[in-house]
């Protein structure tokens, strides 16, 4: 009885301290007093009043786009006869981090592309837009995005404006939300197509068709091993259940993230492991890359979709290349894609001046744009849209 009642303690015990390490987050304290120590930017300059809207945006940021999409879909099926434009790239499209001197945020801020979709709702009913982005998108997500939007008449555009990025070269996969778009028959047939393309981007469409069937029939990978449900499955999915309605597993979620955070501005501060560090990008990654480029410019070119490059602005503060060979390699790349389809480019790279950009907690941000730098690539992007569709 002894062994019991000690072992039942220790139990309370660890669970009254899991609950108190939850509800205090001492790690969300310590990056408070690393942003301190090591002079971060205040917390108010990443916005977080961003406009929200369903029907310009995909609101999950690529987490789970299925109902954005279906959402879309009627939307713009209510708007039958006007033209879609639908912007695809990566954070710098959906967040704002405010530069040195400008102001705290106080009601919804707007991004670059919520001043282009205000600008086209209030001047011209003809012309919707749509942002569909997400942190680290890759151009391999990016192509399975347009595939799906392809698939169904009620969300084919009639252009899209491809944000090209260097940095995005060095990404890959498609994430685990996105997997729920191939339930949809005709896109998971296309994707079927695609991973037996042999093309250098195959293996992600591929493996993504694993995942699902993996999902489908109710097993769940960890590595490389599947595992069934059973028993403990459906016990395990109650006590979830339950302890969302406590609140405890946000909390869990939130401490997770903020351990994360504290690991990482350890590296950033200690160890000066810069996010802006200059990389070169070559190997797999970058046939992978720019095969999914080329391949997102001829489906467009074969379903009549008007495609248009710009290349992202970039933080002058910051070089993203390792040598000047890399800087070559990316901008030839990107100007022979554009000559042999034919596509307007345009080159924003040097358009938003050094005091115009955030920082990214002590150092200064590599992609995030301040209030001023977003209207300048609105008014850009506004002159873009109207380029691409004259008239309207």
């Amino acid at each position: 009885m002894k062994l019991l009642g000690a072992a039942l303690g220790v139990v309370a015990s660890t669970l009254l301290l899991l609950v108190l390490l939850l509800w205090a987050n001492p790690f969300e304290r310590a990056n408070d007093a690393l942003d301190y120590a090591f002079g971060a930017a205040p917390k108010w300059t990443q916005v977080e009043t961003l406009l929200t809207d369903p029907t310009t945006q995909e609101t999950s940021r690529g987490e789970h786009p299925g109902p954005s999409l279906q959402s879309l879909a009627a939307y713009w099926g209510s708007h039958g006869g006007a033209k879609r434009v639908v912007f695809m790239g990566n954070s710098q499209m959906q967040t704002m981090s405010l530069a040195p001197g400008e102001t705290a945020p106080g009601a919804t801020e707007l991004t670059y592309f919520d001043q282009v979709a205000d600008f086209y709702r209030e001047h011209s009913g003809n012309v919707l837009c749509y942002r569909l982005s997400a942190p680290g998108m890759s151009y391999t997500e990016t192509l399975w995005y347009l595939e799906y939007l392809l698939q169904n008449a009620a969300l084919r555009p009639d252009a899209v404006v491809l944000q090209i990025n260097y940095q995005a070269f060095w990404n890959g996969g498609i994430r685990h939300g996105a997997l729920e778009m191939l339930g949809t028959p005709a896109f998971r047939a296309r994707i079927e197509t695609l991973a037996r393309s042999g093309q250098p981007y195959a293996e992600f469409f591929d493996e993504a068709l694993k995942n699902y069937a993996q999902q489908r029939r109710g097993t769940t990978t960890v590595g490389a091993a599947s595992t069934a449900q059973g028993p403990g499955y459906g016990w395990e999915t109650e006590a979830r259940e339950q302890l969302e309605k406590t609140g405890l597993l946000e909390k869990s979620r939130a401490a997770k993230a903020s351990f994360e955070q504290m690991l990482y501005r350890a590296r950033l501060y200690i160890l000066r492991l810069q996010p802006s560090s200059a990389r070169s990008i070559s190997g797999p990654r970058l046939l992978r890359s720019q095969a999914a480029i080329e391949a997102i410019a001829e489906r467009c070119r074969l379903a009549h979709v008007k495609l248009v490059l710009f290349t992202a602005p970039l933080n002058p503060r910051i070089s993203l290349y390792r040598n000047a060979e890399d800087k070559a390699t990316y901008e030839t790349f990107v100007q022979n894609v554009a000559t042999k389809y034919n596509l307007p480019l345009y080159r924003f790279d040097d358009c938003v001046l050094a005091e115009y950009w955030g920082r990214l907690l002590n150092g200064p941000d590599p992609l995030h744009l301040g209030r001023r730098g977003h209207q300048i690539v609105a008014a850009k992007m506004i002159e873009i849209v109207r380029k691409t569709l004259p008239g309207e």
